[in-house]
């Protein structure tokens, strides 16, 4: 996308009025988004965008600059530009640089927009074949993504992303009682992602889960064991706990984790990683925005406080390595350290092992909207799929409940870890302050006890 000698002038021209850091992201991206409600194609678009990010870094400051267009001449200005903000002379390409380039991946997503909205068709018709569906939307969207990133480091490294989603949402309804269903797939794989049966079974999963909370009871409220549910339960995780290990919250003191490095912050059931090498999920990237290589990170090791997500800056800062978790939402953008895949190891129980233990709690299964304070880890989700426990065995279906804790008790409370580790499907777009496809995986979790927000006590 820029030759070896065209990154090296804008480099210098960045770093020509002094500077300690430059970087220059070159990045194509085209997709399709599609929408279907109440069976009609409300959305069928496509978009494509070409352009550079230029940043400088002087003395813990960032001077940032976009190009859309990638004639050398406006980038090496753009670079000046980014490099203003430098307030002392010298700034040199420190070193050679080492190219690096991922094979090329070739989408399937330019496939006719008639054959994805078909399987759309599946998905919303497989949905509404139910009893008591009244309304099915289905949404779609793909897009590839090519980039290239040097630096005054050496790096210069290029690579391609392909992702894909598809969303069904439903509404029960059964005698003025409403409620709602969802499923999704998502992942960093081709359209081939929805062969086969998936469109059906993604109807299919969103109407189950609405008809069965069409039967809920109002939540109970307390203080209860809680046991979080494999898969899609990893969102909990992603947000009560991930960010807080992200190395610019720490680096703010803005997380429950500043200072806690080596000490033990979990239950040594507890193995938190963040795994981008997992193949097509969510997350899952070969190289970070920084152009530095994807690895599998552990972060708490049996309880212990290991090792953060760092990008390149917060890692220069602490003398740390680099964990390849630099990511941006596009070239609009300066990287942040970010969660790819973020992963609780599994444990040894089986999930009917861990049920028989709760005599009265609460199964959270699936998670709606919640807030969370990286500082302090105190926390409100909404659960959107729950269930009352009693005596060991699920007794019923429950609506209205939420959770509500603190993530650092959480984590020290965890009581049983299950066997059955799997992958949220249905991914996630993160929204800290840029939107970047993430993921997650978990078994089974017990929680000693946690405040159930609900309607009856």
């Amino acid at each position: 996308m820029i030759s070896v000698d065209e990154a090296k002038k804008i480099l210098e021209a960045a770093l020509s009025g002094g500077g300690d850091f430059a970087e220059v992201f070159v990045e194509k991206r085209w997709g399709e988004d599609f929408a279907i409600e109440d069976k009609v194609l409300k959305t069928l678009k496509s978009g494509n965008s070409t352009g550079a990010g230029i940043r400088v870094v002087v003395d813990g400051c960032t001077g940032y600059a976009t190009c859309e267009d990638l004639e050398i001449e406006l980038l090496i200005s753009a670079a000046q530009q980014a490099g203003n903000i430098a307030k002392k002379g010298g700034g040199v390409v420190s070193a050679e640089f080492r190219p690096v380039k991922y094979p090329e991946l070739e989408s399937d997503f330019n496939v006719p927009g008639k054959d994805k909205v078909e399987r759309m068709r599946r998905a919303e018709e497989s949905a509404l074949s139910h009893d008591k569906i009244a309304q099915a939307w289905v949404r779609y969207g793909d897009f590839t993504r090519k980039f290239t990133v040097a630096n005054s480091d050496g790096v210069f490294a290029s690579d391609t992303e392909v992702y894909a989603r598809l969303i069904v949402e439903v509404l029960g309804e059964d005698g003025g009682i409403r409620h709602s269903g969802r499923s999704a797939r998502s992942g960093y794989r081709g359209f081939d992602m929805y062969s086969g049966d998936v469109p059906e079974r993604l109807g299919k999963e969103a109407a189950e889960m609405a008809l069965t909370m069409l039967s809920a009871r109002p939540a109970p409220a307390g203080e209860m064991p809680v046991i979080l549910g494999n898969s899609d339960g990893s969102v909990f995780l992603h947000e009560a706990v991930g960010h807080s290990l992200e190395a610019d919250h720490i680096q703010k003191n803005n997380s429950m984790f500043s200072g806690k490095m080596g000490e033990k912050v979990a239950s040594e059931l507890v193995t938190l990683v963040d795994d981008p090498t997992a193949r097509g999920e969510g997350g899952s990237i070969r190289m970070d925005d920084e152009g530095t290589e994807a690895k599998r990170t552990v972060l708490i090791e049996n309880g212990v406080l290991v090792n953060l997500m760092y990008d390149r800056l917060t890692a220069r800062n602490a003398g740390a390595d680099l964990t390849g978790n630099g990511r941006r939402q596009s070239y609009l953008f300066y990287p942040i350290p970010r969660m790819t895949n973020t992963c609780l190891l599994k444990g040894r129980s089986t999930f009917e092992e861990i049920l028989s233990q709760v005599k009265r709690g609460f199964y959270a299964k699936r998670f709606g909207g919640g807030q969370v304070s990286p500082a302090s880890g105190d926390f409100t989700f909404a659960v959107v799929e729950g269930y009352y426990i009693e005596n060991g065995e699920i007794a019923y279906p429950v609506k209205g409940a939420s959770l509500i804790g603190n993530s650092a008790r959480v984590l020290k409370d965890i009581l049983m870890v299950g066997d059955d580790f799997r992958f949220w499907p249905g991914g996630g777009i993160c929204g800290k302050l840029q939107n970047v496809p993430v993921s997650g995986a978990q078994p089974t979790i017990l929680v000693k006890s946690m405040v159930v927000g609900g309607t009856e006590v």
